[in-house]
C-alpha cells in the first residue's frame, strides 16, 4: 500500500507497478486479472 499526495503520482506508480509485473512488457501476453487498484479522492 502507498499513499502518493498528487494524481500525477499516483498514475505514475500505478504504471510502474503495472510494467514491473509484466515481465516481457507484452500487452498482448499479459493478463491482468490479478492486479487490482484502489482509488480513493480526498
Amino acid at each position: 500500500i502507498i499513499e502518493c499526495h498528487s494524481e500525477d503520482a499516483q498514475c505514475s506508480f500505478v504504471i510502474d507497478k503495472i510494467m514491473e509485473m509484466t515481465p516481457d512488457q507484452s500487452v498482448g501476453k499479459c493478463s491482468f486479472g490479478s492486479i487490482a487498484v484502489l482509488y480513493r479522492r480526498q
